[in-house]
């Protein structure tokens, strides 16, 4: 089947679609290209929408038909690199910004060393007692010193009983309110402002003889504010400050106690208070003698034996602490407890089994059963003491 013939207009279109493609530096045909690159009868017919054919015979026929020649000189021909131009000046010399990538490597190396001593020297951070006998440890919950429903007349007693001699703060987190956020608008409604908030931490914090201070969330926010967190600043030269949990043992003499506090242990029940501390327990090791918790405003003691990990008695606790006035509580439909605003656990190191700790709900209660024990030790201590050649009695550790 012969081809249609091209009309004029036809015919010039394409041959005006090719001369713009060797304007556009599409080579001729039969002349090397770029890699890739289409020839200018190519690329002139496949903008006019016609099957590429470069053969000598269809461009005679485009030719014919437009009456006029293809104007082959309008292909600028190759491109010539232009040689670099004779460089004019000197550039001043800049020093690099950073140490040479081989010493960045030994310096990330002993950082590295640094941060794996210092991860597990916090594993079991070891507190060693500087007297022997029965001590107290405080599990302080919730303070919340800056609102309108801490517990202040309580939260004042209870500071009084921590300043007793053998008796050992661990704070359980939460401060403050430390509003961050969109919640800063609810110091609107609370009469101690956030100035006056960090007075009474600082207070807080020197009022009682704090063993460790653990930060909650409203105490974590503080570093969402890029500017450091005043606790950080308050706590230097009293206490190990760590954030959210930390594990310690606290050393009297030869016994030793084993302290996992946190703000909270992942999970919750509704039929169990203590599933977030029972369920860590249940999943780790089991060498933590008592798992202490705050942050859910209520209160719970448990004790139990884990037989397939250890014949130690475990304690598990959760400290209320003293928001006793909580209008989100009462909003959601939160029963409101009265008491366990800090949990005491009781230490004997002269005791075995069950009796060698035992936690109660009252701080008050707890410190009259220290100084029980302290006097029995005591009279223990004086009874074994022997004499020396003068007569006199040397005072020493009474034997197990």
């Amino acid at each position: 089947m012969p081809y249609p013939r091209l009309t004029a207009t036809e015919a010039t279109r394409r041959i005006e679609a090719i001369e713009q493609a060797l304007r556009e530096g599409h080579t001729p045909p039969g002349t090397p290209g770029r890699f890739g690159q289409r020839n200018a009868v190519a690329m002139g017919l496949m903008r006019c929408n016609v099957k590429a054919n470069t053969s000598t015979d269809v461009l005679a026929r485009l030719e014919e038909a437009a009456g006029r020649k293809i104007n082959w000189s309008l292909y600028p021909g190759p491109r010539v690199a232009l040689d670099a131009p004779t460089p004019r000046f000197d550039p001043p010399f800049i020093p690099p910004d950073d140490v040479p990538v081989e010493q960045l490597i030994e310096q990330l190396s002993e950082r590295f060393e640094r941060r794996a001593e210092h991860a597990a020297a916090k594993k079991w951070m070891r507190f060693e007692l500087k007297d022997a006998g029965p001590y107290l440890l405080a599990f302080v919950g919730d303070p919340h010193l800056d609102d309108n429903g801490c517990n202040w007349p309580l939260l004042r007693r209870d500071v009084e009983l921590m300043r007793r001699p053998h008796v050992h703060g661990v704070m359980l987190g939460d401060v403050t309110n430390n509003w961050s956020g969109k919640l800063q608008r609810l110091y609107a409604h609370q009469d101690v402002s956030r100035d006056r908030a960090w007075k009474l931490a600082e207070w807080f914090w020197q009022a009682v003889p704090w063993l460790l201070l653990v930060k909650g969330n409203h105490d974590i926010w503080s570093q969402s504010y890029g500017q450091g967190d005043p606790l950080d600043w308050m706590s230097r030269g009293s206490a190990a400050l760590e954030d959210w949990q930390a594990r310690i043992e606290v050393v009297a003499g030869e016994h030793s106690l084993r302290v996992w506090a946190s703000h909270d242990f992942k999970g919750s029940s509704l039929y169990n208070p203590l599933h977030g501390p029972m369920r860590a327990q249940r999943f780790s090791p089991g060498d933590a003698d008592i798992l202490a918790a705050g942050h859910q405003h209520h209160w719970e003691i448990f004790s139990g034996e884990d037989a397939d990990k250890t014949t130690r008695p475990h304690w598990l606790v959760r400290a209320r602490g003293y928001k006793h006035i909580d209008p989100h509580a009462d909003h959601h439909q939160y029963a409101s407890q009265q008491h366990g605003s800090t949990i005491a656990a009781v230490v004997d190191p002269g005791r075995d089994g069950p009796a060698a700790v035992q936690c109660y709900a009252d701080l008050a209660e707890a410190v009259e059963i220290l100084e029980f024990k302290r006097a029995r030790w005591e009279a223990t201590c004086r009874s074994v003491e022997p004499k020396t050649t003068t007569g006199a009695k040397r005072r020493t550790t009474p034997a197990k």
